[in-house]
């Protein structure tokens, strides 16, 4: 209906109409319907193109948001060609010490961290991980959100002493009344419970299992 309007009331060149295919296709994503989140995708990027709208902030958002389902879906080169594009756009955006530059930091994280890239991955969770915690208007959950990648990419190789570290940051973050997205309170209380549970450490485990549930 938004698009039909837009349509409608000749807004078809306003940011507004390709951000609505945006929203459109991650709700695709959200229901597992991955061809049609891909064809809405490419349709928001066509008029962004036919609008000259390629160097305004949504067109970044839209680049990091696509450049995840690319990663997702195992299209890892196109993944980071996307990404890296918008990391250049909040980069002049925004600058280096923003909260947008470290969220797309951390995208390029994940995506390196699909592809078993170690030193990539850890580099960008890592500064992503730095720039949140200085930066003033960063959300808490975003902040926790790359502490948990690293975490989880960490126990995924090994790297015992990190993971020590960055599981009391972790269990530090789900004890601050600023941590108010449930569904991430979730992810990570199950994230611990799984670490805990791999090291027989069955009581916390548990605590963590009921803090999910």
């Amino acid at each position: 209906e938004a698009a039909a309007f837009c349509e409608k009331e000749d807004l078809k060149s306003e940011i507004e109409y390709p951000t609505v295919y945006c929203a459109m296709a991650l709700l695709y994503v959200d229901m597992l319907y991955e061809k049609k989140a891909l064809e809405t995708f490419e349709k928001a990027e066509s008029i962004f193109i036919k609008n000259k709208d390629t160097l305004d902030p949504q067109f970044a958002v839209f680049l990091m948001d696509y450049g995840t389902l690319l990663a997702d879906i195992y299209r890892y080169d196109e993944a980071l060609s996307i990404t890296m594009r918008a990391k250049n756009l909040y980069l002049k955006h925004y600058g280096e010490n923003s909260p947008e530059y470290a969220g797309v930091l951390n995208n390029l994280g994940y995506t390196y961290a699909r592809m078993n890239k170690f030193t990539e991955t850890e580099q960008f969770y890592t500064k992503a991980i730095e720039l949140k915690r200085s930066a003033k208007r960063v959300r808490f959950d975003n902040y926790l959100t790359s502490v948990n990648n690293l975490l989880f990419f960490y126990t995924s190789v090994g790297r015992e002493t990190e993971t020590e570290e960055l599981v009391a940051e972790l269990e530090k973050g789900l004890l601050n009344p600023k941590l108010q997205d449930t569904l991430k309170r979730i992810t990570f209380s199950e994230n611990l419970a799984q670490y805990y549970a791999q090291r027989q450490v069955y009581i916390k485990a548990k605590k963590y299992y009921d803090d999910a549930l």
